[in-house]
């Protein structure tokens, strides 16, 4: 199996992101291929697989909340020198009626990489507030403090307090409101979305 630069170096972030779980990777480049120990491509086939369904002893499940910061950061710090700028989108994705995806992504030459998200049962009552909160907070402190972070939304997703929630971490909301919503423009800050639109508030 070819494997570029590029993807080892993505799999050394992958190994970062998961607390060593693939340390004893071990490669071995010859020429253009890249020779897998067959004990780790095992491994590597139940990555993803419960602790109690993979072979061997000790072995343990990826907790996938605890990968969510480092990703975005293995992002950033592959982000355009001199570019302070990053855009996320909030999305909520409904499958069948079974499941709604709830994802945050970076959004990148008109792509949405995820960096964070949780499935949640479709149709159930209750909001997705606590889900949200959780999957922001997660991402605090990743992105440097002095970069510009947007938040775009569509309007099914609109709510004051996760208008609140975003400006709590220092980043813009774009979020699209209802036509029946009451906003109010704020003087220009040098902040800009396309077209000169501005940051609104809720009133």
């Amino acid at each position: 199996m070819a494997m570029g630069t590029d993807s080892v170096k993505a799999l050394a972030a992958l190994e970062q992101a998961t607390s060593g779980g693939l340390s004893a990777v071990e490669l071995r480049h010859d020429g253009e291929s890249t020779l897998w120990n067959d004990e780790w491509r095992q491994r590597l086939r139940e990555w993803c697989s419960d602790a109690g369904e993979k072979h061997g002893k000790q072995r343990s499940e990826v907790v996938v909340v605890s990968c969510f910061a480092p990703l975005l950061r293995w992002i950033v710090t592959w982000w355009a020198q001199g570019e302070h700028r990053l855009a996320l989108a909030l999305d909520a994705s409904t499958l069948s009626d079974r499941f709604t995806v709830l994802c945050i992504s970076v959004v990148y030459r008109g792509c949405a990489l995820p960096m964070a998200w949780c499935i949640v049962p479709a149709g159930e009552p209750g909001a997705w507030k606590p889900d949200w909160i959780a999957l922001l907070n997660g991402l605090d402190g990743v992105i440097p403090a002095e970069w510009t972070v947007i938040v775009l939304a569509d309007r099914g997703l609109y709510a004051r307090w996760l208008y609140r929630e975003i400006q709590a971490l220092q980043w813009h909301p774009f979020l699209r409101s209802a036509p029946h919503h009451a906003v109010r423009h704020l003087p220009r800050s040098g902040i800009e979305l396309g077209g000169g639109s501005r940051v609104i508030q809720p009133t």
